[in-house]
C-alpha cells in the first residue's frame, strides 16, 4: 500500500521507518470531513452504550481501508470507549492499518 523507507529520526537518535503513500491512495478532503463527522459521532455512540452504532462506524472505517489509509488509533478509541479494551489493545498490530508495527 506504500513505500516503506529507512530513515534516521534526529531527535530520537535512531533509525525509523518513514510510509511513503502512493498518490492515489492519498485522503480526499471530504473523506476527511466524513471521517472526522463518523469518528465524533462513533466516539459518542461508544461512551453513551450504543454499541450497535458504534460497530456500523467501525465497519464503515474497516470497508474504507481497502482503499485509503485509515488509522487504527481511532477505531481502538472507540472499543476502549465501549469498554473493550482487549479489541483496542488488539488493533495495535492487526485490523486495519497498523501505527507500530
Amino acid at each position: 500500500m506504500g513505500r516503506v523507507y529507512l530513515a534516521h529520526d534526529t531527535k530520537l537518535g535512531r533509525k525509523v521507518a518513514l510510509k511513503i503513500l502512493p498518490r492515489e491512495l492519498l485522503i480526499s478532503e471530504k473523506f476527511l470531513q466524513t471521517n472526522a463527522t463518523n469518528a465524533a459521532s462513533a466516539y459518542a455512540y461508544a461512551k453513551s452504550g450504543q454499541r450497535q452504532k458504534t460497530e456500523e462506524i467501525i465497519g464503515w472505517l474497516k470497508e474504507a481501508e481497502k482503499t485509503r489509509y485509515v488509522l487504527n488509533y481511532w477505531v481502538a478509541i472507540f472499543y476502549a470507549a465501549l469498554g473493550d479494551k482487549d479489541a483496542a489493545v488488539n488493533l495495535e498490530c492487526g485490523g486495519l492499518t497498523p501505527l507500530f508495527c
